[in-house]
């Protein structure tokens, strides 16, 4: 909804309000008002770095972020609001985990593209259905983006409930950055996921928007060759906001191996009716 080009345009406006400011009172209302621009400057620089794959300059700029969040709070009551705060601080855990998986021990060795061959599944049968294999024609599957763009932006905001399974085709250099293995991070999709790598399974995961995830792809990557990594994102219940899928960006890395997650909920598919039933 803003981008830099709303930043100036506001922050225009503000200078011309301050400019007309008939007396102190006024000039303070107006600093008041001013704070939330200030905010969406912060976030907005933040975002762009992350999608850019920064994930340092990201973190630097969310710091930034929430200690002039907490100095607008600390002058007046008023100004704090703790739900906000809170979701903001949920960027912390995806960020952390982002420059862990892209700095030192770990290396990005692909960087997983915002727009990805799309395939809708809204009973949850294409499990059962192979829509994970290799050999599926996808070359004219729906293109949608993921992490730089909403569901309801792009028409989709009726996929209410069911799967989604994205297709990416990558190549590997035949060497890794780092030695151990392979791995693939996802920052968060909306809400449960699972992974296929060259038809092999991989994990399924209980993810959350901004939750990472790490799956080892040690034992089905090709390295030198093309791979295919498949992923589906499921959506066990409704949800109010129109997102879904992949929400923030994801990367294949090379460093020390890492665990499998746990998937703590059986997966299920939904029958014509709306029964749902265990998948085994």
């Amino acid at each position: 909804m803003y981008d830099r080009k709303f930043i100036i345009e506001q922050r225009r406006n503000f200078d011309a309000a301050l400019a007309a400011a008939g007396n102190e009172m006024d000039k303070k209302r107006i600093a008041y008002a001013r704070y939330p621009l200030e905010t969406l400057g912060h976030y907005l620089s933040m975002y762009n770095a992350y999608t850019q794959f920064d994930f340092k300059a990201a973190l630097m700029h969310y710091e930034k972020s929430m200690q002039r969040i907490e100095d607008i709070a600390s002058q007046n009551i008023h100004f704090t609001n703790e739900s906000g705060i809170g979701y903001f601080r949920g960027f912390r855990r995806f960020l952390d985990a982002a420059v862990k998986y892209s700095d030192k021990d770990y290396q990005i060795e692909y960087k997983i593209p915002d727009r990805l061959k799309t395939a809708f599944d809204i009973y949850n049968l294409g499990q059962n259905n192979r829509f994970w294999g290799s050999k599926i024609d996808d070359s004219q599957y729906l293109i949608t983006s993921t992490y730089q763009s909403t569901w309801d932006a792009q028409g989709l905001m009726g996929f209410q409930k069911g799967s989604v399974w994205y297709r990416i085709r990558f190549k590997l250099d035949a060497f890794p950055k780092k030695k151990g293995g392979y791995g693939l991070f996802m920052g968060g999709v909306d809400n449960r996921l699972a992974v296929w790598c060259n038809d092999q399974f991989i994990a399924r995961s209980q993810a959350g928007l901004r939750t990472p995830t790490v799956f080892d792809l040690s034992e089905a990557v090709n390295p030198g060759k093309e791979n295919i990594l498949v992923i589906q994102v499921m959506r066990p219940s409704l949800w109010e906001l129109f997102t879904g899928g992949i929400m923030m960006p994801g990367f294949v890395f090379s460093g020390p191996r890492v665990e499998q997650p746990k998937d703590t909920e059986p997966s299920f598919r939904m029958l014509p009716g709306g029964v749902v039933e265990p998948i085994r």
